[in-house]
């Protein structure tokens, strides 16, 4: 029971002790190793979880799927990347509807031009106008 260091005795530990304090220790690391677990986890669903969403987000962007307004739970990482895309997604929104609306008007002056029977010299105003 005795420890020793060089053949003198640094200190003198009872048997009991030794059991009760490999216990204890035992008990505590096991206690510290759930809490370091439950901790990663935790982390790790507050940082992928987000990019999860994104992912999912970017996807139907990419496959013309409705994209709904991204929102990640209040407490995850990357607040600030739902936001800026969104705000994306807005600017593709507009962008496409502005698009869409130009090429309507172009179809409708074409049919006009048709109806017109002035197709050639019409037509050429018209595609020349949208630079086509």
């Amino acid at each position: 029971n005795e420890f020793m260091e060089s053949g003198v005795t640094v200190f003198w530990v009872p048997q009991e002790f030794k059991k009760d304090f490999f216990i204890k220790l035992l008990a505590f690391t096991a206690l510290l190793s759930l809490a370091i677990v439950l901790l990663g986890v935790l982390i790790s669903h507050r940082i992928a979880g987000p990019l999860f969403r994104l992912n999912n987000c970017m996807l139907a962007v990419s496959e013309d799927h409705a994209v709904p307004h991204l929102r990640f739970r209040d407490k995850d990482e990357f607040q600030n990347l739902a936001e800026s895309f969104n705000k994306c997604v807005e600017r593709l929104n507009v962008k496409f509807e502005e698009e869409k609306s130009s090429k309507l008007k172009l179809i409708e002056e074409v049919k006009d031009c048709i109806n017109q029977k002035e197709l050639k010299t019409s037509l050429l105003q018209v595609l020349d106008q949208y630079k086509l």
